[in-house]
């Protein structure tokens, strides 16, 4: 009697080729919009955070995000705006200027120079006072790129962060662009696809 050939399984190539799916999938680079990496203890994430005061009122806002600390009371947030067409030194001291005679009671420390995503930005302190005594602090920088423009915000009322080294380093953080591959994810993959062969594998030999 002749041997049968061994049925093939449909579900075999299906899994294994779900697998492959899986695995292309995950070890595809995911681009990420300007952002902090990691923000300070106490800051959560705020999908829907929104400000009113923009460093360029007058630009077309892309998206807006934030991060805030809970509570009203020694309130912190760090507030990233992506506005439509890029802006020079010029631009930046003119919304500067802009912003100091629209807000007088504040004060404006001068523009400087940064190194922010490895490309020039410049920002500036702004510092406000109740009753004779600092009240909050603020760090704001604008980062250029070619054909848009982000401006880092880091206002603090908290005395942990009302230092301007620290909120200058905050926002100094900020990046854009960064291509990530999570690589446990391609290992679960792997796995799965190596663990999906082997049982083929075996199914065909004891039929």
């Amino acid at each position: 009697m002749r041997r049968q050939r061994p049925i093939p399984l449909p579900g075999a190539p299906v899994g294994l080729g779900a697998a492959l799916l899986i695995l292309a999938s995950c070890s595809t680079p995911r681009i990420l919009d300007g952002h902090i990496p990691n923000p300070p203890p106490g800051f959560a994430f705020d999908a829907n955070a929104s400000k009113a005061r923009n460093v360029f009122p007058d630009r077309e806002i892309v998206w807006q995000r934030g991060y805030g600390t809970l509570g009203e009371e020694n309130h912190c947030s760090i507030f990233i705006t992506k506005f439509d067409g890029t802006a020079g030194s010029m631009e930046i001291e003119d919304a500067r200027s802009a912003l100091a005679a629209r807000y007088p009671y504040l004060e404006y420390g001068p523009l400087e120079e940064l190194l922010i995503d490895h490309r020039p930005a410049w920002g500036w302190l702004e510092t406000q006072f109740y009753k004779g005594e600092l009240s909050s602090l603020a760090f704001k920088a604008v980062v250029p790129y070619d054909s848009v423009c982000y401006a880092v915000e880091f206002f603090a009322r908290d005395p942990q962060y009302r230092n301007p080294e620290v909120l200058k380093a905050a926002v100094a953080t900020f990046e854009i662009g960064r291509k990530e591959v999570h690589y446990s994810h391609v290992a679960l993959a792997a796995l799965f696809v190596l663990g999906t062969v082997l049982v083929v594998s075996r199914i065909g030999r004891s039929s």
